[in-house]
Formats: C-alpha cells, structure tokens, sequence
C-alpha cells in the first residue's frame, strides 16, 4: 500500500530552552478527520530510529523525554498515513516541554 510521511520538527525559541525537561506534551489536534491507518512517531535522537507514539486523546505525555530532545531542546515528529484513508486535516500539531530553566 502506499504510505505519505511528514516530518516536523519543532524547536522553542532561545530564549525559552528549559535546561532541564522533565515532561513533553505532543498535542495533535485533527478536527473531523480520523487519526486511522495513521502512525504518529517521535525521533529518538539516542538510536537515530523514530519510536512509535501511542496517542492519548489530543494531549499524549511522555515523562523521560531525554532521548527525545534534539539540540536546542528539539523534537521531531513523523506522521505516517495510508493513501486510502483519504485526507487528514491536523488543526493543531504543539509540543510542550516542562522542566527547570537556567539562572
């Protein structure tokens, strides 16, 4: 079957890089489309792969997010869909991150 991929990746802005991330949000919001025959993956920057996201509603918790920080505290996402589910309209696509700034 044919598969369409987008990658993201989000990053905050300097001035917001928490020196410690203690929790991720991934929220993903897709308004009257189904999130079926879609995978939604983060990049794990310790192994290089993307590690599948079990979807919790629109707001997923990761709590030992350190593999999924990249430089600058950021995170890649990958949405993998079949062709044949038709159209996926994503309203919203964020991550949060909780933690500790420095200073």
């Amino acid at each position: 079957m044919n598969r369409g991929r987008l990658s993201f990746r989000l990053t905050p802005v300097p001035s917001s890089v928490l020196e410690t991330v203690d929790e991720l949000v991934v929220v993903i919001e897709q308004g009257s489309s189904s999130l079926t025959n879609t995978e939604v993956r983060l990049f794990n920057w310790n192994s290089g792969e993307y590690d599948a996201l079990i979807l919790d509603g629109t707001r997923t918790r990761i709590e030992s997010p350190d593999e999924y920080l990249g430089p600058n505290n950021a995170v890649q996402i990958e949405i993998d869909r079949f062709l044949s589910a038709g159209a996926l309209a994503i309203t919203r696509l964020a991550v949060e991150q909780y933690g500790t700034r420095q200073g």
